[in-house]
């Protein structure tokens, strides 16, 4: 640290300068994707903003087996790019190590000109909450989307060479350590992904006599929600969900709201009730449209346009899983609608055809899972509370090297 601040007072006795990523970087941006083309294996990668977690670009079970015609070069990633969410998760950003990779649209991919800013500067300035926050705040529409001239826009300090390149190697060793649990961490996911699937395939190999196969239309009713907006949001009241709070900030199930409206508002609004999955029915993709979360609490609450509540009988977490698994996907894919957003309809939701074993075995089958869903997403215990801890010393040390003083304009 006092090396560091000896070579910016040696170097840089006047200030640091601060120039635009538009003027240290080159931009490029996705290709839209057809979600009808992607395979579970393949010879691409296909990188979309879900790909992105605790700011790396993480490979997933998305793969194309051809590149498309129209798709020009610069729009496959080699390793070493920034991407940025552009639209919806605006603002999200990741540090990509792929090769050979392909972006879907509305994400954007940012190199960096070596003349100017070394590439693990750039990862470490722009793979943080004050740049997402900025994109965020800069998003226009309802999706929140930010401009190219937006994004280029950004300003970033710009030290010598040789100050960027000690502060990487630095920051480096704080966050190598922080890759190394996210990468296992996404290896237990796979692995509960992968015995999820079969533990609720009761095709393969187990006794099914007592499991009937149905409709979720046929044992349950959607009910589309209405009229909250992000305006009506206030500290306290009655709890409402947001079709994009179910994207960004619920796993699977929960009972409590991070929002609130007003009575009067409420009163007007589509209510979910103890037990009704919450759907958000548009996403970026087919992978995360029908995304759900299971309402456990006591009290009604709120549900925002862009989501269905689906009303039920069975254990509510049964069927939250149920939507994750990969015979769900499949549907989606087939029954989605929609490029730049993609959406899917009540009708074509309850023609999804899923086992229904008797309520014990839903409630043993839930058991099983949740005690994996704590192993991943728990942010109190295990790995996911390591990986806290270990990304707020890493920031910590980042935002103390990365505050310059600014030099003055010489206009």
């Amino acid at each position: 640290m006092s090396e560091i601040s000896d070579m910016i007072q040696r170097l840089c006795p006047d200030g640091v300068e601060y120039r635009k990523l538009g003027e240290v970087c080159f931009f490029g941006d996705g290709f839209p994707i057809n979600a009808k083309d992607i395979k579970e294996h393949g010879l691409y990668p296909v990188i979309k903003i879900g790909n992105i977690e605790n700011g790396i670009v993480i490979e997933q079970c998305c793969y194309l087996e051809e590149l498309p015609p129209k798709m020009k070069q610069s729009q496959i990633l080699e390793g070493g790019e920034i991407l940025v969410g552009m639209s919806g998760s605006t603002g999200k950003t990741g540090y990509n190590s792929l090769s050979n990779a392909i972006v879907n649209q509305r994400i954007a991919i940012i190199r960096n000109n070596s003349t100017f800013v070394l590439n693990g500067y750039l990862k470490h300035i722009l793979v943080n909450n004050h740049f997402e926050e900025y994109c965020f705040q800069k998003g226009t529409g309802p999706q929140h989307n930010i401009s190219k001239f937006e994004l280029l826009a950004y300003e970033i300090p710009v030290p010598p060479l040789e100050v960027q390149r000690k502060i990487v190697e630095v920051l480096d060793n704080f966050s190598e350590l922080t890759a190394e649990l996210t990468a296992e961490l996404e290896a237990r996911r796979k692995q509960y992904e992968y015995y999820r699937d079969n533990l609720l395939n009761f095709n393969r190999g187990q006794n099914v006599s007592d499991v009937r196969w149905m409709k979720l239309g046929d044992v349950g009713m959607f009910i589309r929600g209405n009229g909250i907006q992000k305006k009506d949001f206030q500290e306290s009241g009655v709890g409402c969900i947001h079709y994009g709070q179910i994207h960004t900030h619920y796993h699977t199930f929960t009972d409590s709201t991070i929002s609130f409206i007003s009575e009067e508002l409420a009163k007007k609004s589509k209510r979910a009730c103890y037990g009704d999955l919450i759907i958000a029915t548009t996403s970026e993709d087919a992978e995360g449209v029908c995304k759900a979360v299971a309402w456990l609490g006591d009290e009604e609450i709120a549900v925002s346009g862009d989501a269905f509540i689906y009303r039920h009988t069975m254990n509510p977490k049964y069927v939250a899983y149920i939507f994750q698994t990969s015979r769900f996907l499949e549907h989606k894919i087939q029954y989605s609608t929609g490029a730049k957003v993609v959406r899917m309809s009540a009708d074509n939701m309850a023609k999804f055809i899923f086992p229904i074993p008797p309520l014990a075995e839903q409630n043993r089958i839930v058991s099983i899972l949740d005690r994996f869903e704590a192993l991943t997403t728990d942010l109190t215990s295990g790995l996911p509370a390591e990986i806290k801890a270990r990304q707020q010393q890493y920031e910590y040390y980042r935002d103390t090297l990365l505050s310059f003083p600014r030099k003055p304009s010489s206009s």
